[in-house]
């Protein structure tokens, strides 16, 4: 049986949008294992 988490992180960037995304995701992969994917809300 495959278990899913949702986890919410917030990050900011003052360079772009992609560098924040980048951030927060490499955030998440300190605290989480197994981060196969991010789904980017605004």
């Amino acid at each position: 049986m495959a278990v899913a988490r949702i986890t919410e992180t917030s990050a900011t960037s003052t360079r772009s949008f992609e560098e924040a995304v980048r951030i927060g995701v490499e955030r998440a992969n300190k605290t989480l294992r197994n981060v196969k994917g991010a789904w980017v809300k605004d």
